[in-house]
């Protein structure tokens, strides 16, 4: 009689087990369903960006030279998230870009005439950290060079995402230290061209 009895105490206190593990685990569901949810409101929320108010200016025909503001460039934000297009243009060389958290994006700046140039942009933030967020930038554009090799400028100048440290947005100095070179070799060759044409005048 006393094992039976001890039977069955020990197949309710298993299923009673089972069941409050059953129960921790549809809690633990649906908290992680509702954090998501959250996270997508907060994120689709349009009061959470990134601005970046940038200046596009005309390079420099000299290393010492001075720039002047770039009118008219045309932007094209592409937004890699969604797969979606924006366009607008500078006036005076000024721009003010919004984006939404949560998303990549590549900004394409280009001017009839001149070099093209685009820049990365990761939005993506820890859901902790949903803000507005204002990142200054410069950029420059220069005049179409025959004999110039602009292979470089197929890839992003530089590239923007959130810095988990500092929790704010920075450009990503590894990739700035891995182009930097490159970036460097070509305004030389850009401005012994522009030397020779003067010269020849």
């Amino acid at each position: 009689m006393k094992l039976a009895v001890y039977k069955l105490c020990k197949t309710f206190f298993v299923f009673a087990l089972v069941l409050n593990g059953l129960s921790v685990l549809a809690q633990t569901d649906t908290i992680v369903k509702k954090q998501r949810k959250v996270d997508s409101l907060m994120l689709d929320n349009p009061k959470y960006y990134l601005m970046l108010d940038g200046m596009v200016y005309q390079s420099a025909v000299s290393e010492n030279g001075k720039q002047k503001a770039l009118d008219s460039v045309m932007i094209r934000v592409l937004n890699e998230t969604d797969f979606t297009m924006d366009k607008r243009f500078t006036k005076k060389g000024r721009c003010a870009i919004k984006l939404p958290l949560g998303k990549k994006y590549t900004i394409e700046f280009s001017k009839k005439g001149y070099v093209s140039k685009i820049i990365g942009v990761n939005t993506i933030v820890p859901r902790y950290d949903t803000f507005v967020s204002v990142f200054p930038f410069d950029i420059d554009l220069f005049r179409e060079e025959p004999e110039l090799d602009v292979a470089v400028l197929s890839e992003p100048i530089a590239k923007i995402n959130f810095n988990n440290f500092n929790k704010t947005f920075d450009y990503d100095y590894n990739y700035t230290v891995k182009v930097n070179n490159n970036i460097k070799k070509l305004y030389a060759e850009y401005y012994r061209l522009q030397k020779l044409k003067k010269e020849k005048k």
